[in-house]
């Protein structure tokens, strides 16, 4: 997933973390 406001430290955050979810539900 690509982040456009890379200023925007609360999105890169909730990114993140649903990137860890993601990972976390294929295993």
């Amino acid at each position: 997933m690509k982040i456009e406001t890379a200023n925007n430290h609360h999105a890169i955050a909730i990114t993140r973390a649903f990137d860890n979810l993601a990972k976390a539900a294929s295993h």
